[in-house]
């Protein structure tokens, strides 16, 4: 991954976002896809950013990922979202008393696997101290490829206690008239000891 991120004052508590990734091909000598790319404004207020990023609802379980980007990558199972999405403009707001809430809006993917019809939309809420973490999501799509509208509830929540944490997340998706339905859960745990982990 190649990437450059930065920010710029620009008075009166408001500064300007920028931030562009990649992926590089090492196989085949030359640059992969886009990553997260954007543009944005951020304040006391929340941020505001436009272009093609992580969403809000794919932040839900981001925090619970124990295994990360490995094999045992959870969201490779048969979670919905797990894209960045493209054509996107979206809010997150600061935290208050722990809890912060995502909104987004796409004009969404005309080409490629991920083409959608619909113009599709995400919100999250999350919540957290220094030992829980607790979000919830929802998701709406279309893709192109069957036309059916399809709709994503996610909760996820893990507990920090001393060396060991443990998360769960579950997920349900359905489509027009139930003819897609799939639940989708994970439980994880790990347990630090000096520089070691098990997991």
């Amino acid at each position: 991954r190649l990437g450059f991120k930065g920010e710029e004052d620009l008075g009166g508590g408001l500064k300007g976002l920028y931030m562009f990734e990649m992926t590089i091909d090492v196989d085949n000598g030359g640059f992969g896809s886009a990553r997260d790319t954007f543009v944005g404004l951020g304040s006391n207020f929340g941020t505001l950013r436009i272009g093609q990023y992580n969403t809000a609802y794919k932040g839900v379980s981001i925090p619970t990922e124990i295994f990360g980007d490995t094999i045992a990558d959870f969201t490779a199972n048969g979670f919905s979202g797990e894209t960045r999405q493209a054509n996107n403009i979206g809010y997150t707001s600061p935290t208050f008393g722990g809890f912060k809430l995502g909104l987004e809006y796409s004009t969404g993917t005309e080409t490629g696997a991920d083409a959608t019809q619909t113009n599709p939309m995400n919100a999250a809420v999350t919540w957290s101290n220094n030992a829980f973490y607790v979000a919830a999501g929802y998701y709406d799509y279309s893709p192109a490829v069957t036309n059916i509208l399809e709709t994503a509830m996610k909760v996820s929540a893990m507990a920090t206690l001393g060396g060991f944490k443990i998360a769960a997340t579950y997920e349900d998706q359905s489509g027009d008239g139930n003819t897609v339905v799939t639940d989708t859960a994970n439980l994880a745990g790990m347990f630090t000891m000096g520089n070691h982990q098990f997991a």
